[in-house]
């Protein structure tokens, strides 16, 4: 919607930030609009704003704690085993940070076992082989949905997934994504219900696209199509 774009564009410096908040916000409201909590539709342009200026506070909010954080514990980053943190911090994502809207597409197998054991329902989807997909729906349990990409990834720089619609419309860009040490394979971690609004964009195209040496080429891509 123009008038998302128009504000982000007045906080926010890049066109990949201008998109990625018009988008955060477009997904909150087809969420609000899923729930009824839309009270007067003939008033949509001054919710979507009201959305627009929370995710603003909320950005804003997020930097400040961030920058807190940093300098409260900042210093203790070089004297505490990045094992033993990233242990104790995946139960705490589970738990708060996925349930609040997370999206992870670069994760590993070994990290979606520690959601698991951390007792969150996780419903793994591996697509079926071949440039289209149909996947299946979400269980009505799941807490986090997790789409394996059976790629392998290793040896690039960089590894970029661009997502479109199935006429090329661009939808989102994930930038230097993660992969599975063990076989270069890519794990999409997602909660649930933003989960259940993506796949309200039935037919997708995923393009990844890895860097080496400075040259960049198409890794793979495929199709997926949601029931």
């Amino acid at each position: 919607m123009p008038v998302i774009r128009a504000f982000a564009r007045r906080r926010l410096c890049g066109v990949e930030a201008v998109e990625e908040f018009a988008q955060d916000a477009l997904l909150t409201m087809i969420e609000a609009l899923r729930e009824g909590r839309v009270e007067q539709p003939e008033r949509i342009g001054g919710f979507v704003l009201g959305i627009c200026r929370n995710l603003a506070f909320e950005r804003a909010r997020q930097r400040e704690r961030r920058a807190a954080l940093w300098q409260t514990y900042g210093a203790a980053l070089h004297s505490v085993s990045v094992d033993a943190v990233e242990g104790e911090a995946v139960s705490l994502i589970g738990r708060y940070l996925l349930p609040r809207g997370g999206f992870d597409i670069g994760s590993s197998r070994a990290r979606v076992d520690q959601l698991v054991a951390a007792g969150l329902r996780v419903q793994l989807i591996e697509p079926e082989p071949g440039p289209v997909s149909h996947l299946p729906k979400i269980d009505a349990d799941a807490e986090i949905v997790v789409t394996h990409v059976p790629i392998d990834v290793r040896g690039y720089d960089s590894v970029d997934v661009v997502i479109e619609k199935a006429d090329g419309t661009p939808l989102k860009t994930f930038r230097d994504i993660g992969w599975d040490p063990t076989d270069g394979s890519v794990y999409a971690v997602c909660e649930a219900p933003l989960a259940r609004i993506s796949m309200q964009q039935r037919h997708i195209r995923s393009r990844v696209i890895g860097t080496r040496a400075g040259e960049t080429q198409t890794i793979a891509v495929f199709e997926t199509i949601a029931p």
